[in-house]
């Protein structure tokens, strides 16, 4: 007599058409709950923070301007950019380098290649321009320079 007085203030009180909707949004959160607690945490880089965070070229410095002495460039400088020399510095955005102060030596003579390479290659900076190929391995003056 107990077992159906309980079941029948149950039903009177909480009516099954009213329990299951509740059941069911309860699932739907703790489901949700559960994937925040264990997703990856989300991340988004801070251009300026003095590292170069993933998403990132390089970064402007914790004094958030481009083009000062704190940017941080990594491993990479003026050289690795394909110059002879200068300062490698972060575009504001970091996400691309400022070379502007990048410089290559001169090319007095205006043939394509540098004066240096030319006299160490050559013994003088007349002899060749960048399209000759002065040792036939069908590579002109100007790609091998590049690569030395």
């Amino acid at each position: 007599m107990k077992k159906k007085r309980f079941h029948g203030l149950l039903e009177r009180y909480f009516p099954l058409k009213f329990i299951t909707p509740l059941i069911f949004i309860f699932l739907v959160i703790f489901i949700i709950s559960i994937s925040y607690i264990f997703r990856e945490p989300s991340f988004s880089p801070v251009c300026g923070n003095g590292v170069i965070d993933d998403g990132e070229i390089c970064d402007i410095g914790l004094d958030g301007t481009a083009k000062t002495g704190d940017d941080v460039t990594g491993s990479e400088t003026c050289q690795t950019q394909n110059f002879d020399n200068g300062k490698l510095y972060c575009k504001s955005g970091c996400l691309a380098f400022e070379i502007s102060q990048c410089y290559d030596e001169t090319d007095s003579d205006g043939d394509g290649l540098k004066d240096a390479w030319e006299n160490l290659k050559f013994g003088n900076k007349e002899r060749y321009n960048a399209e000759d190929d002065p040792d036939a391995d069908n590579v002109n003056n100007k790609i091998e320079m590049q690569f030395v």
